[in-house]
Formats: C-alpha cells, structure tokens, sequence
C-alpha cells in the first residue's frame, strides 16, 4: 500500500510540473519583451524599459555605475516582510 501511495504522488508531481510548463508556455507572449531580441542585449536597450516601469508597482533608483559609467539600477517590488535579491550580471 505504501508503494502505491509513493507512486500516486510520483504522477502526481510530474503531471503538475508538465502543466506549469504548458501554462508558462501559453503565456510567454504575454510577458515577452518585443525590444529583446537576442539573449545578448545592450545596456542602451535595456534601459528605457526599465525607466518605463510603472511607479505604482516598481521603485527604481540609480544604484551606482558601472566603471564605463553606466547606471546600475535598483527595482524594487513588493512590500512584504521577506527581501529577495535577484542579480543579474550582464
């Protein structure tokens, strides 16, 4: 009985992971940014879609610089207790 058990979450498991998938699939154009068009982008064209980000869900600030004397921006989202840091070394 437990061996059917363990195998009943198995298909479980790998039948929610196949639906994510398809659900994340189905809404990639949703979310896709037009301007990027190679996984190589610039920081030129970067930069307009973050300062086009929406004041009332983002806060972005100029962080500092890069030693070429690019801005490096901070995006903040969200207000809840637990701090997430996502970095991004382009």
């Amino acid at each position: 009985m437990p061996n059917l058990s363990l195998l009943i979450a198995a298909i479980l498991c790998v039948s929610w992971e196949a639906l994510a998938q398809l659900t994340f699939l189905d809404t990639y154009q949703d979310y896709q940014e037009s301007v990027i068009t190679d996984r190589r982008f610039k920081h030129h064209e970067i930069k307009p879609l973050i300062l086009a980000l929406p004041d009332s869900l983002f806060e972005v600030k100029v962080a500092g610089r890069s030693i070429e004397g690019r801005e490096i921006y901070l995006i903040k989202v969200g207000r809840g207790s637990t701090k997430v840091l996502l970095w991004s070394q382009m």
